[in-house]
């Protein structure tokens, strides 16, 4: 095993065992904020987080990702500040917005999310921190970062709510103290802010945005439709039914996400690095579909058999008697998130397979498609359990149909790989 491999398996373990805690210290949390804070809290942390989570690449157009591919570390803090400049002018923009949104047409909780340009910007520096670890081969601090975030993030939120009051805005100042938590430590921890730019240097800041201009139209799209896809719903749900709907729904959703929270990183590293590795050795990669497919199949059956065992009365025990109605929101969304379990390790094959197109369809099959469904039928005020039940059928739908393309691609991809090598 050469030193190379062995520093990315050890990295990855690292990063993946970082979110994992992170992910165990949030879900044992759970029963005790939720016998401390009420459905609307958790609905409004939920649209909170889904806002956050889809303006964030937006905030910073995906710059980010560039850091990584310079040789020198110059060149790469250069891209670093350009993101800061780009990141917080849209952060402020941002706040101007809100604030001018907010007076014109006040909302229940709407200060709340005057947090939002504040928790875009930390989370726009712990980005740059982490494509900071990427470049010197370190996950160690942002792993551990990862986990005094969440810490904090339930300590604030407990704290507030023994001490002062269970206002909802409490578990929003949490989720952006955990945040700005995680990014002091992985700075205090390499003892360095590698993004510095001198006022001189300001006037480069067009030239190296002209540079990478077409780097966004690359990366955006892609993802935009990823998360849009995976934060959408609670968008539509805070749409067509109450605040507290969509909390029961959150805490709904934070069991059935776990199995893909334990193990879901390190299976698509799996399948990705299989993959890489059969198209780098000119092996055929549909036989390696098949052999993979099966075993998440029977992992996805164990992990999502076992949630459908669970009694609905235990929901009631774990959360307290306010979330009771998340027993059956969970049923109805086990098959959607049964199908985004499976389908998840398999996005990363369009990359390798070089058919970026293919995986847009897929991302939209998987993810916009359901989510279009979803709209339609919430538009007819159907009850929300029975919106969400065809909500996960047509996401099995999408999901065999994104399957589908992927082994289409596997044949087409060895077909055509079989001619090239007779041509030689």
């Amino acid at each position: 095993m050469s030193l190379s491999f062995e520093r990315l398996r050890q990295n990855l373990t690292r990063l993946t065992s970082g979110s994992i805690l992170a992910q165990i210290v949030l879900a044992i949390s759970t029963p005790l904020l939720t016998r401390l804070y009420a459905p609307e809290a958790f609905g409004l942390a939920a649209l909170f987080s889904a806002a956050y989570t889809f303006l964030i690449p937006i905030i910073t157009l995906k710059y980010d990702q560039a850091i990584i591919l310079p040789k020198s570390h110059k060149s790469a803090s250069s891209i670093g500040a350009m993101v800061i400049f780009v990141g917080s002018a849209n952060c402020i923009l941002l706040g101007l917005g809100l604030i001018i949104y907010l007076n014109a047409e006040p909302k229940d909780y709407g200060y709340s999310f005057l947090l939002l340009p504040v928790a875009l910007w930390f989370g726009m520096a712990y980005t740059l921190m982490q494509q900071w670890s990427s470049r010197v081969s370190n996950y160690t601090y942002f792993s551990q970062s990862q986990v005094l975030g969440a810490f904090a993030n339930v300590a604030v939120c407990t704290l507030a709510a023994i001490t002062f009051t269970t206002e909802p805005i409490y578990l929003v100042v949490g989720s952006t103290t955990g945040i700005a938590c995680a990014l002091s430590y992985t700075i205090g921890k390499f003892r360095i802010w590698p993004y510095h730019m001198k006022l001189r240097e300001i006037r480069s800041l067009k030239k190296r945005i002209s540079l990478y201009r077409n780097f966004p139209t690359l990366v955006l799209p892609a993802t935009l439709i990823t998360v849009a896809g995976s934060n959408g719903t609670t968008f539509v749900l805070s749409h067509f039914y109450s605040i507290e709907d969509v909390g029961v729904f959150a805490v709904a959703n934070r069991v059935l996400l776990a199995p893909a929270a334990i193990i879901g990183g390190a299976l698509a590293e799996a399948v990705r690095s299989e993959f890489a590795a059969r198209q780098r050795d000119r092996s055929p990669v549909s036989p390696v579909f098949r052999r993979i497919f099966f075993p998440i199949l029977l992992l996805a059956v164990f992990f999502f058999g076992l949630i459908f065992l669970i009694p609905s009365s235990a929901f009631e025990v774990a959360f307290g008697s306010q979330y009771r109605a998340s027993a059956p929101l969970a049923e109805s969304l086990l098959l959607a998130t049964f199908s985004h379990f499976v389908c998840a390790p398999f996005m990363y094959v369009f990359a390798i397979l070089r058919k970026p197109v293919s995986g847009l369809l897929g991302q939209i099959l998987i993810s916009l498609f359901p989510l279009g469904c979803l709209i339609g039928l919430s538009m007819y005020a159907i009850p929300l359990r029975h919106a969400l039940s065809m909500y996960s059928i047509f996401t099995l739908i999408g999901a065999l149909a994104m399957l589908a393309l992927v082994y289409r691609g596997c044949i087409k991809f060895d077909k055509n790989r079989k001619k090239h090598n007779e041509a030689d």
